[in-house]
């Protein structure tokens, strides 16, 4: 099956709580994928100030996803609550979100940028695998580590 990829001119920013309405709107329009609800997180992300939320605007100003960036040490950031308008999935969009983290984190001269994400094990009849979380590193510039635990 061939992935539909269209070319989307996305504008970038870090939100405010002014934002809050349209986070909650495109945390509602993702379904089961949205864990946690990034409309129930984002404040906390907005006031942290180890954090910035970010995020994907079209060119007619639609908030089309999110992001978020922490910075742990001076050396070491971390993509997080990665999520795209249920809309607008399957075309590129959580890349970009992803690129554009680590451009965030370049700018900032970290020399390791990392992402958590849970990755679904494929479900059969005959048993029920349970959420792996796994950290890798996407970049390095360094030493680089890959961390697992399962949830079993």
């Amino acid at each position: 099956m061939q992935r539909k990829v269209i070319c989307v001119d996305l504008k970038y920013r870090f939100l405010s709580l002014d934002d809050l309405p349209a986070i909650r709107e495109l945390s509602d329009s993702m379904g089961g994928w949205n864990s946690p609800p990034i409309g129930e997180t984002a404040e906390r992300r907005i006031k942290d100030p180890l954090c910035d939320l970010y995020g994907a605007f079209t060119e007619e100003g639609e908030l089309v996803g999110v992001g978020a960036l922490r910075t742990l040490t001076k050396d070491y950031a971390w993509i997080e609550a990665v999520r795209v308008h249920g809309k607008y999935q399957k075309i590129g969009i959580g890349t970009s979100i992803f690129k554009y983290g680590e451009e965030l984190a370049r700018k900032r001269n970290c020399k390791i940028i990392a992402c958590p994400f849970q990755a679904y094990c494929t479900m059969s009849s005959k048993r029920r695998h349970k959420p792996r979380m796994i950290t890798r590193c996407i970049k390095e510039i360094g030493a680089c580590f890959i961390q697992e635990t399962c949830c079993k």
